[in-house]
C-alpha cells in the first residue's frame, strides 16, 4: 500500500470516529489525519492551534477537539494496543456493554455520585490515559471521562482497524 492509499484508509476510518465522537469536526478529518501521519512537528502545530480554542461543555470550537482525540489515542497506545490485541471478541463486547452501562448510569445520577470504573484493568488504564490527555487539552474532568469512554467503546468495536489506525498516527517520522 503506498502512502496515498494509507492516508485514504486512515481518513476513512477517522471519519467514522469523528462521526461518532466529534461530528461537527468531520470536515477537519483529512487535515488532522495528514498532520498526524506527516511528522512530529505537524502534530505539535495541530495541537497548538487547537489549544488556543475553548474546549469543554457544548461550546467546542469547530477544530479544537479532533487533534486532541488523536493525541489522546497516540499517548494511550501502549495501553490501547495491548487491550485491542489481547482480548477476545467476546471480552471486548463485554467491555463495550460495561462502558455503555457506566455512561447510562452517569446520565441518571449526578457525576459526583457515579464512579466510572471498568472491571478490566487494561481497559480502565486505557480510559484513564485517554481522559488525562483530554484534561490537558482543557476539557473538564467529567467531559474528559465521558469522551474517553465513548472513544474507547468506538475503538473496541473494530479492534483490527483500530490497531492499524493507531499505528499510522503514531509512526514517528
Amino acid at each position: 500500500m503506498d502512502s496515498d492509499q494509507e492516508l485514504n484508509v486512515a481518513i476513512t476510518w477517522a471519519e467514522k470516529l469523528a462521526q461518532e465522537i466529534a461530528p461537527d469536526e468531520i470536515d477537519q478529518v483529512p487535515f488532522v489525519v495528514a498532520g498526524f501521519m506527516k511528522n512530529e512537528k505537524a502534530r505539535k502545530k495541530l495541537l497548538q492551534q487547537s489549544k488556543g480554542n475553548t474546549l469543554g461543555g457544548f461550546g467546542v470550537e469547530s477544530h479544537a477537539l479532533l487533534p486532541w482525540l488523536f493525541q489522546a489515542m497516540s499517548l494511550a497506545t501502549p495501553f490501547l494496543g495491548g487491550l485491542l490485541a489481547s482480548r477476545t471478541f467476546t471480552s471486548l463486547l463485554v467491555i463495550i456493554k460495561e462502558i455503555k452501562a457506566l455512561l447510562a448510569a452517569r446520565n441518571q445520577r449526578p457525576p459526583e455520585q457515579t464512579q466510572l470504573t471498568l472491571t478490566d484493568p487494561l481497559a480502565q488504564q486505557s480510559a484513564d490515559a485517554l481522559a488525562q490527555t483530554l484534561r490537558v487539552a482543557g476539557l473538564s474532568s467529567e467531559k474528559s471521562e465521558i469522551i474517553a469512554y465513548e472513544l474507547l467503546s468506538f475503538l473496541l468495536q473494530d479492534p483490527t482497524n483500530a490497531v492499524i489506525f493507531l499505528q499510522k498516527i503514531t509512526e514517528r517520522k
